[in-house]
């Protein structure tokens, strides 16, 4: 995870492979992820990130 501003932020494939692993019907949290990934950016809260990270 970076402090720095992204385009788009993805869950890297070894982290998304072991959260299935784990919850294989999946939880709350991966739900969410997946249902609001595509409206949420860092652009989005640019205000709330330090400016030295």
């Amino acid at each position: 995870m970076s402090l720095h501003l992204q385009a788009q932020y993805v869950v890297p494939a070894e982290t998304n492979k072991i959260a299935h692993a784990v919850f294989p019907k999946g939880n709350l949290c991966i739900t969410m992820a997946n249902a609001l990934s595509d409206f949420l950016s860092d652009q989005d809260f640019k205000d709330f990130f330090g400016v030295r990270g």
